[in-house]
């Protein structure tokens, strides 16, 4: 989906299901350096930006969840690390999204993951994600920068007031320090238990140049050095001039009546009928529901300090 100021990039199932589903979401400044979005399914797609040093290479994710089919969890890391593998070797490679699992303080986790998780025991998932880190040299980098657990929880258990550590990005271990921060965003409301999470990474883009100018020709000069050759190229632009001069009186009535009828056209049209302007879809989007909308997360940041009943019902009802 393209808009003016941004593109959405969408991988999910082939029937509407509502359900799975991984994407991005670029800037028009962003947009430029896209080399390649690539579909891998209903639970992961991926991405590669040209970058000024080095290309970066972005895989969306959504695990399936700890009380999943093993089968089906198999599959899914089986096929990221497949992924992992096409990567050219020099990419920046960043895995961020959902992966439904929960990272703990093992000394087995040395040089995989950072001591500030939010929980001390890894379960089934950690586990398998753990692994995938391991055998592609991958560090979880949003277990690496000391917040407040507030700060560190990605996903609000629905009915409860437990918040886990679920939602996760990974690099490469030898471009760790790209990543300068990773946290939760609790103040966006996206409509979800979970909060947005996110990172600041320190890497340039390359300067990239879309006017498709004409293109520049270099003659191979060195032929006119051979006498036949030479003598040939001269013959050819006499020929070709003294055609042009039999041409010339026609072409030029043939170009002014031209203008003519194009100038005519185009004030006709300036004057009468004017410009159209194209409209990007807003004329909906009015102040009633400019209102409705600042209501909605008023209430909801309530529910974000205190969740009492009365608080809760009345977000849902908004």
């Amino acid at each position: 989906i393209d808009k003016q100021n941004y593109s959405v990039f969408y991988s999910g199932p082939n029937t509407r299901t509502g359900q799975c589903g991984t994407g991005f979401m670029i800037s028009a400044k962003v947009r430029k350096n896209l080399m390649s979005f690539i579909p891998l399914g209903d639970r992961m797609c991926k991405i590669r930006l040209n970058g000024r040093y080095r290309n970066i290479t972005l895989i969306s994710v959504y695990a399936p969840t700890e009380d999943g089919k093993e089968e089906k969890k198999h599959n899914f890391y089986n096929q990221l690390y497949n992924e992992c593998t096409k990567i050219p070797k020099h990419d920046i490679v960043i895995i961020l999204g959902d992966f439904n699992a929960q990272i703990g303080t093992e000394n087995v986790l040395n040089g995989i993951a950072g001591k500030y998780t939010l929980h001390t025991k890894t379960n089934e998932n950690g586990k398998l994600l753990s692994e995938l880190a391991m055998a592609n040299r991958l560090i979880i980098k949003s277990t690496c920068f000391k917040h407040k657990k507030i700060h560190k929880g990605t996903w609000k258990i629905p009915g409860g007031e437990q918040v886990n550590q679920i939602d996760h990005i990974l690099i490469n271990r030898r471009h760790g320090t790209s990543i300068l921060d990773v946290r939760s965003a609790r103040g966006p409301n996206c409509d979800s238990d979970h909060y947005m999470v996110r990172a600041k990474l320190k890497e340039r883009l390359a300067v990239v140049n879309n006017s498709q100018g004409p293109k520049k020709l270099k003659w191979n000069i060195e032929k006119l050095k051979e006498s036949e050759q030479s003598q040939i190229y001269q013959d050819t632009i006499k020929r070709k001039l003294e055609e042009l001069q039999t041409q010339s009186q026609e072409q030029e009535q043939i170009e002014q009546q031209w203008n003519t009828i194009k100038k005519v056209v185009i004030e006709t049209a300036t004057e009468t009928i004017g410009v159209k302007t194209r409209k990007r879809n807003e004329e909906w989007f009015n102040d009633e529901c400019k209102e409705a909308i600042r209501q909605k997360n008023q209430d909801r940041l309530r529910v974000l300090q205190k969740a009492t009943r009365q608080a809760c019902d009345k977000y849902k009802v908004e």
